[in-house]
């Protein structure tokens, strides 16, 4: 267990892992916290424009997916150092896809947005990932969490109540797939490719139901809306722990 780290378990749980961690210390931990994902099948043409030609597309039984992750990221900081709140927790929503490269499968991110000006503008600093300040309000009523992400940069607009149900206790492979990925490939502001490899426990998932949803989402060709989400999972959260970037 590391400085400043309690709860660190889930660095020695590996099990789950596609491949070893990094022999190298890690530098950030963060937490994802109330993570809703909410998946939609894309043409894998629209999404060849939107993805560097050095990574190849990931198809999960014959189809390529697009997937919209909301969740509250909580206590970021880099290791030894204690988090402040200020800038080290709030509420993000990502708009990624599954990519790979050689034997490392991971996410791609299309889109970044996130509650904070301060946290967009320090996370783009010192990571170069391309975080968007955005309007997200998020609230819990009851046994329903609300979202609203009323205003973006981008033709972004979610606003959406569900229920959590069920836990998933047998996951399918899809389940897996669409979840359980230990690399994020970002292309930086200078146009180069980087890799961050990222460790936590196995996502536990649960099943959701929806009582209103309105999304309307646009990146060049590629749009989804509320019809287009054909699967949906929450969970409570892991911890995470990232090293530095590779240049891929």
């Amino acid at each position: 267990m590391n400085l400043l780290l309690q709860n660190g378990e889930f660095i020695d749980k590996v099990a789950h892992r596609p491949w070893p961690k990094p022999n190298q210390p890690w530098i950030i931990y963060q937490e994802w916290n109330d993570v809703l994902f909410l998946h939609s099948r894309i043409n894998p043409e629209i999404l060849r424009e939107l993805v560097p030609s050095t990574l190849d597309l990931e198809p999960f039984e014959n189809d390529y997916w697009v997937s919209i992750v909301v969740f509250r990221l909580e206590k970021a900081r880099p290791r030894f150092c204690p988090h402040i709140p200020l800038v080290s927790n709030f509420h993000e929503i990502n708009v990624r896809t599954y990519v790979r490269m050689a034997d490392k499968r991971g996410v791609f991110f299309l889109d970044i947005e996130a509650e904070k000006w301060i946290s967009c503008k320090l996370a783009n600093i010192f990571s170069g990932l391309n975080y968007r300040k955005s309007t997200i309000k998020r609230e819990k009523l009851d046994s329903c969490i609300q979202i609203r992400n009323s205003k973006s940069k981008k033709n972004f607009t979610l606003d959406l109540e569900y229920k959590i149900t069920s836990p998933i206790d047998n996951k399918s492979t899809l389940d897996k797939n669409l979840t359980e990925l230990y690399s994020v490939y970002v292309t930086q502001k200078s146009g180069n490719l980087t890799r961050f490899q990222v460790h936590h426990k196995e996502w536990d998932l649960y099943k959701t139901s929806n009582t209103r949803m309105n999304l309307d989402y646009t990146l060049d060709k590629m749009h989804i809306d509320s019809s287009k989400i054909e699967l949906a999972h929450y969970s409570p959260g892991v911890q995470v722990i990232a090293w530095n970037r590779e240049y891929v």
